[in-house]
């Protein structure tokens, strides 16, 4: 195999698998929380989409002869594609503006992992977790080990 071949290669490889987990996050995410009623929920998940939207023609041109070069109408979805990014970014620039305004933003001065002695129900990963649409609940079995439940005397973000 040529270095030319093992790049096209290792880009195939790493633009679906891009494709494949930010499409499964999306699709977990919707199954675990009601994103869709939270404003930074419903960003993250416009993100994602436009990742996958700016990734598509890459992914085409690799197996097809579809690309910005080839193709007006490949060439503007690029462009409409890449345009989406700042846009959905500045969204969530006020979404996080205004509930920091409203005094909704975790304030410790912690990265958003919860204090020592503190479950995740009452830490501010917790706060987070609420703000991206996940409800907080404590587990259904605690003190049960098992390769899920890593912690079980804690609360977990669902």
């Amino acid at each position: 195999m040529t270095q030319e071949q093992a790049i096209v290669l290792a880009f195939k490889i790493a633009e679906i698998a891009s494709l494949v987990t930010i499409a499964a996050f999306v699709a977990y995410y919707t199954r675990t929380a009601r994103w869709w009623r939270s404003p930074v929920g419903r960003t993250i998940v416009a993100k994602d989409i436009a990742l996958i939207l700016v990734l598509l023609p890459s992914v085409l041109s690799m197996f097809f002869s579809f690309n910005r070069l080839t193709s007006y109408v490949a060439a503007w979805f690029d462009v409409g594609s890449f345009a989406l990014v700042p846009v959905i970014m500045a969204w969530r620039i006020v979404v996080w503006r205004r509930l920091d305004r409203l005094g909704r933003l975790p304030r410790n001065g912690h990265d958003g992992l919860p204090l020592a002695g503190e479950g995740p129900a009452a830490g501010p990963s917790a706060a987070l977790a609420r703000l991206a649409g996940c409800e907080v609940e404590p587990r259904q079995q605690p003190g049960r080990a098992s390769p899920l439940n890593l912690f079980p005397q804690q609360g977990v973000a669902r």
